[in-house]
């Protein structure tokens, strides 16, 4: 990043930062234009107590929106024992969180799952019946295997959390909310002063004018704030990621998005919704491990490499891209594989936690 080497963890951070430092720009420059503007602090008060109640039960909601069912120790669905594998993973050197996170099931053939949580202390992790069933399928019954990628993925769910991602989403929406608040707050009020100002028809902007204003406040200005928002989405992403490799799991991380990427063994395919709660992963679905549709995804990014690709064609390729909130399977890949072949990033020892016969 910038020719100086540093490792990925710090580049993610320092992305995040930029990231955030965009947002509390294009806030401030706002909030300058729009001093003084009524309804302005109120807006942005009720985005603020909106996000911090919805990050306050964020866990309750999500596990009920997602018909997520806790899973009690000694339970194994599909044969693992995910409570058990969460407790060690939780007390690794570099994961080292204190409080036990609640653990549970969706039941969807969808293969992804999500963390969330108000705080260290209060989170949980999920994970679809779709995926433990698709490990131990491409495992060909060999659940030593099965179990690695499993505890990649849990991994990287336990990386959110101990790098506080949901608090930082949170404060992301917090900002966007606020961008688009006082962006709208401006364009009223300049119309208002436009308004008390005109003397005749003179006075009175053009069409072209008039458009183009109303494009920047409605849309370009509060459209960068979203933009920034999914920038950070797919940073984050990739910060948890890290989390696997630090552990010495970067290959079995790899495996399991290599998983992730497949289409489903024994009839399950990632388009299929045999569940209704799976459209509510359609509305959620940043908050999931990976994309839900990664062949569509993985697609569109082979195409864009293509010579033959168009200047519109490319051009709509990266609008995609922009709006993904996920990277793509292939990059986080071949992270994970740069990032095995690194003897820096592997401190503990890679090893299998349970064996589930």
């Amino acid at each position: 990043m910038l020719g100086f080497k540093v490792s990925p963890t710090t580049e993610t951070n320092i992305k995040s930062l930029l990231v955030m430092t965009g947002f509390l720009t294009i806030v401030g420059a706002l909030g300058s234009l729009a001093a003084g503007t009524s309804g302005v602090l109120f807006g942005i008060g009720l985005t603020v107590a909106t996000s911090a109640t919805v990050l306050w039960l964020s866990r309750e909601i999500a596990l009920w929106l997602f018909k997520a069912k806790e899973v009690k120790p000694g339970e194994k669905p599909e044969g693992f024992d995910l409570v058990a594998m969460v407790d060690n993973l939780r007390q690794l050197e570099k994961v080292n969180l204190s409080t036990m996170p609640k653990v549970c099931v969706m039941e969807s053939k969808t293969k992804n799952a999500f963390a969330t949580g108000r705080n260290q202390n209060h989170t949980a992790i999920a994970i679809t019946t779709g995926l433990l069933k698709e490990a131990k399928a491409y495992a060909k019954g060999d659940m030593v295997k099965a179990n690695r990628w499993i505890e990649a993925i849990l991994l990287h769910e336990l990386g959110h959390i101990v790098n506080r991602d949901i608090t930082t989403k949170t404060a992301a929406s917090i900002l966007i909310g606020s961008i688009r608040v006082l962006s709208e707050s401006l364009y009223q009020q300049k119309k208002r002063e436009r308004t008390a100002h005109k003397k005749s028809k003179k006075d009175e902007p053009s069409f072209i004018s008039k458009t183009g204003e109303y494009l920047l406040y409605h849309w370009i200005v509060p459209y960068t704030g979203t933009l920034l928002g999914l920038c950070l989405s797919r940073t984050r992403e990739f910060a948890a990621d890290d989390m696997a490799a630090t552990c010495g799991r970067a290959t079995d991380l790899a495996e399991a998005f290599e998983l992730l990427r497949k289409p489903g063994k024994n009839g399950l395919h990632d388009h299929d919704h045999a569940h209704d709660h799976d459209n509510h992963m359609e509305a959620f679905s940043s908050m999931m491990c990976a994309s839900l549709h990664p062949e569509i995804d993985q697609k569109l990014a082979d195409r864009a490499k293509k010579s033959d690709v168009g200047m519109i064609e490319s051009f709509s390729l990266g609008v995609n891209n922009l709006f993904s909130t996920h990277p793509p399977l292939e990059a986080r890949i071949a992270r994970m594989r740069e990032q095995a072949k690194d003897k820096h990033v592997v401190n503990d020892t890679p090893r299998t936690i349970l064996t589930i016969h």
